[in-house]
């Protein structure tokens, strides 16, 4: 956390929430709105991962351009001083759906077919936005609770999405490499 002392002015450190492959997640307040957030930065030096620095913000430009229901929002993306990026995403309050799958499965089909027919709306509009999410896994997702709410699956991490047509791909697919979970991945992932 030492690394976001710069943010201190505008966030609240409250915990950190995680890490992933990639990146580490905190979850802050904003001091104005009172609001909940989580902060993401990338993992480890950057200036000697270009593939990683190059990642981040390719998960920073995907984020910006969405806007839906099911997919976490971007509210900012900044340079530390040192030159880390650093993303600040709307923080989604609930559960993963792996919990649901633990806990008597069978009872809880009608919520896992909403929570899964949210999530395809969400890599529909990924989709039709050219990109492709690549890391769908329950941990990516929350479904956000409340009293008298609906439940609404979130997808929260955007970390590996690759654009489609894009022609830079090249640059970050490394023979051998595997970006994602295996248990989660597609065939065409693996054979790669």
């Amino acid at each position: 956390m030492d690394r976001l002392a710069s943010l201190g002015s505008r966030y609240e450190m409250i915990k950190p929430l995680g890490a992933g492959g990639f990146g580490e997640v905190y979850l802050v307040r904003h001091r104005l709105l009172d609001a909940l957030r989580v902060v993401k930065i990338p993992k480890g030096d950057l200036e000697q991962n270009k593939v990683l620095r190059e990642l981040f913000f390719r998960e920073a430009r995907a984020a910006n351009e969405l806007h839906h229901p099911n997919i976490a929002q971007l509210f900012e993306f900044d340079l530390l001083p040192d030159s880390t990026p650093y993303l600040v995403m709307e923080y989604v309050e609930g559960f993963d759906p792996k919990t649901l799958l633990e806990a008597r499965p069978l009872e809880r089909v009608p919520l896992l077919l909403e929570i899964a027919e949210q999530v395809l709306e969400a890599l529909g509009y990924l989709h039709a936005k050219g990109l492709v999410h690549r890391d769908i896994s329950p941990d990516n997702i929350i479904v956000a609770t409340g009293p008298g709410v609906r439940p609404v699956a979130k997808l929260i991490d955007l970390g590996i999405v690759k654009r489609v047509e894009s022609r830079v791909q090249a640059t970050f697919q490394t023979r051998g490499a595997f970006l994602g979970k295996p248990l989660y991945a597609s065939p065409e992932q693996l054979r790669s």
